[in-house]
């Protein structure tokens, strides 16, 4: 399960990450060169709750390239579990 994130919290998280935001009409492209790694989400507004489905493809890539190990990902974007 995922806690509650903005697009503006999601950007920053990832800019702290190395990531480069490049803005285009309907996209926002979130890039990091040292891992090759890649993500494309609907442009929002920064306020805008990011849909939990994003979040969980955007902790596939980050996992899953080596950026960050799924605990410092839990830290940021998911919630305990009981």
């Amino acid at each position: 399960m995922f806690k509650k994130v903005t697009y503006g919290e999601l950007g920053e998280f990832l800019a702290s990450l190395g990531f480069e935001e490049i803005k285009r009409s309907h996209h926002i492209i979130f890039q990091n060169t040292d891992f090759d790694s890649l993500i494309t989400l609907p442009r929002h507004r920064r306020n805008k709750i990011v849909e939990s489905r994003h979040l969980s493809m955007i902790r596939g890539n980050l996992v899953g390239k080596g950026v960050l190990n799924k605990d410092m990902f839990h830290n940021f974007g998911e919630t305990e579990t009981n």
